[in-house]
Parts: C-alpha cells; structure tokens; sequence
C-alpha cells in the first residue's frame, strides 16, 4: 500500500546571506515537524497493516539569488533529512523500525524585505529520498517487503528576523 506525504510542516531555520551588487549568496539549515504517515493494509492479509509517523524533516541548503529593490528571487539546493517510525498493527510480532533517510533538497523561492530587520518568503522545495528500508521480522509477510521513501514537493511561507 502506499503512505502518503500530504499533511502540515511547521518548525525554524537559521541562515546568513551574503550580498554583492545584486547577487546574493546564503547558507540555510531548517528544522520541522511533520505530520507525514498514514496506515497500509496488506491486500492478501488485511489483517496486517503498518503505520508510518514521521518525526521531523532537515534540511542544510545553499542558495543564490538576484536582489532587485526589496525583493530576492533565489534557487537553493542541498542535502535532506526525515526521520520517523514504522509501527506494525496486528501482527505476532509487533515491531517498530526506525525510518532515517537522508537525500536531496531544491527549491526556488521569492523573499522580501519588509523593513530593515523583517522579511518574508515563499518557497517551493522538492525534497527526494532513494531509501529502502527492509521489513523482514515484521511479522507474517513475503521476503522482501519493505518501505521505500522517495520524494514531495513542499510549498511554505516563512518570516525572517535579521540580527544586525
């Protein structure tokens, strides 16, 4: 069955930028929790089913941009990190496997700066995992079984404080 990534991120970030001319360079890390998951049912046992909760979602990106006036049009891109748990419902065996997958991050986004200190942004971001992580011990099941994470857009807003 299939998992899905469709639900709310909230959480933080750190940054520092710098700017030549109109070319801007910076540096990201952000944090969030997510509400990521959901439950599968085994077609042939529906008996047995699994549900993934996630913990959080990182990411530690760089981004280049170009300032025009207030307004920073920027690319960013980087490395992604998600970690969660895969809980076993019904079966002999209950067992909870880790989830940890790191992969890619890339995004566009538009920043602007509201007054000297406050700034706010829009941010589309595509975050990919190539992770498989196997089920065997779950309990009844084939050899074989298993999760794989792969991606999700994201789409969020942000506001920023500027320390000077």
């Amino acid at each position: 069955g299939a998992l899905g990534t469709n639900g709310v991120i909230a959480g933080g970030q750190i940054g520092f930028n710098y700017q030549r001319d109109r070319l801007v360079f910076g540096v990201e890390a952000d944090i969030a929790a997510v509400d990521w998951g959901g439950r599968a049912r085994e077609a042939e046992n529906p008996s047995q089913a699994v549900t993934l909760s996630t913990d959080y979602l990182a990411t530690l990106r760089g981004r280049v941009g170009f300032a025009h006036g207030d307004v920073l049009a920027y690319g960013t891109a980087g490395v992604a990190f998600l970690s969660g748990t895969l809980s076993n419902d019904g079966a002999e065996l209950p067992n909870d496997f880790s989830v940890d997958a790191v992969g890619i991050a890339a995004g566009v986004g538009l920043e602007w700066a509201a007054t000297g200190n406050f700034s706010v942004k829009a941010e589309t971001l595509y975050v990919g995992f190539d992770d498989f992580t196997d089920l065997d011990g779950v309990g009844p099941g084939d050899d074989g079984d298993g999760l794989s994470v792969d991606g999700s857009v994201i789409a969020r807003v942000g506001f920023n404080w500027k320390f000077r």
